[in-house]
């Protein structure tokens, strides 16, 4: 004779593979979805970092040469200077200031002079956000 009905302990052994499965499920789905967010994040730093990059440049060729570094973090040469204000970089050049806002607010500048032995100056931005990312735009300059 055949039996047509499962027993309670057949059952619960189903439930608790299904449970076992669909915990591995979700499991990886959260992996993936913070793998996803941190992609989104860093495209995002990078397109902001290559919009930058060429302002930067702009604001450095403007300026002409002779930039040192002020007690306060900015970059003078003669009456232009840039500077950062939490997540704002900020150049006045030839008495016309801008403003650059685009960065997250939790973003860190650093301005620094580079002095390579056999090629001009560069002038760097280190960008970072305390954490992982941490990115540099550089502009080359005469003196």
């Amino acid at each position: 004779m055949r039996r047509q009905n499962y027993t309670l302990v057949e059952m619960l052994c189903y439930i608790a593979i299904l449970a076992v499965v669909m915990n591995a499920i979700m499991l990886l789905f959260v992996d993936g979805s913070k793998i996803c967010g941190d992609a989104i994040k860093d495209a995002d730093m990078n397109r902001e970092m290559f919009l930058m990059r060429k302002k930067w440049r702009n604001f450095v060729q403007k300026c002409g040469g002779n930039f040192e570094l002020r007690e306060d973090g900015s970059l003078a040469s003669s009456a232009n200077f840039a500077k950062a204000e939490g997540g704002k970089l900020i150049f006045f050049a030839d008495g016309e200031k801008r403003e650059y806002s685009f960065f997250p607010s939790n973003m860190k500048f650093e301005f620094k002079i580079e002095k390579p032995e056999l090629s001009a100056p560069y002038l760097v931005i280190e960008v970072s956000d305390g954490k992982n990312i941490k990115k540099r735009i550089v502009a080359c300059y005469e003196k």
